[in-house]
This record gives C-alpha cells, sequence and structure tokens, in this order.
C-alpha cells in the first residue's frame, strides 16, 4: 500500500510555493521533513556526482540547484533519484505563485456564526 505526504516549500520574499508530494511505502510512515530532505539530498548529490544529466542540471542552475531546479527534472531522472530513496516510489513537484486571500486567513471561521450560534445557547 503506498500513502502520500506533501512538503510545501516557501521561497524566501517571493510569492513562490513549491509543493513536493511523496508517495512512499507503508514502511515508511514515521519519516518526518528533515529525514526526507536528507535522504533527498544524498539522491540528487549521487545524481549529480554520477549522470551527465545531472550534472548539467547543476551546472545550469548556476551550482544552485535547488526545489524550483527538482521541478524542471525529466520523468527519467526523477526515477533516477527516486530509486536511491529508501521505501520512495515517487516524487512530483508543483510549483505555483502564490496569491494572497484578503478575504481569509488560516483563523477565518468556516461557518455562518448566525447559522450555528443556536447549538451554543
Amino acid at each position: 500500500m503506498s500513502n502520500i505526504k506533501t512538503y510545501t516549500v516557501v521561497r524566501s520574499g517571493e510569492n513562490t510555493v513549491a509543493n513536493v508530494v511523496v508517495t512512499y511505502d507503508e514502511g515508511a510512515l514515521h519519516f518526518s521533513a528533515k529525514s526526507f530532505l536528507n535522504m533527498l539530498k544524498s539522491s540528487i548529490t549521487k545524481w549529480i556526482t554520477e549522470t551527465a544529466s545531472g550534472k548539467k542540471a547543476f551546472l545550469d542552475s548556476a551550482e544552485d540547484f535547488n526545489v524550483g531546479d527538482l521541478s524542471l527534472v525529466s520523468d527519467e531522472d526523477m526515477q533516477f533519484i527516486v530509486s536511491n530513496m529508501d521505501l520512495i516510489k515517487d516524487i512530483k513537484v508543483e510549483t505555483e505563485e502564490f496569491q494572497g486571500m484578503s478575504c481569509w486567513d488560516f483563523d477565518t471561521r468556516l461557518f455562518y456564526e448566525n447559522e450555528v450560534k443556536t447549538l451554543t445557547e
């Protein structure tokens, strides 16, 4: 059975976010964001140092390969990266411009107070 976990990475000082969607085996239930990042770094380092396409991507990134660059990796190269990560089956990176919504935030109540007020009386 597979599970899915999503990590949202925010670009500092800008309105860009990347959602890193990870599909993983059930046995990997307890990996943290930090342990996933360490696995990802190890695998990408191997890809950069052992493949021509990894080296090219690294050089094309001005030697600053980050999640935005990861979003541009081909399916074949992503498969190489994933194959070197225990219990990880797939990684998809979706980048988008984040538009703040002035009409709501994290603490906005998601119900009409006047319609549920009678429940507390």
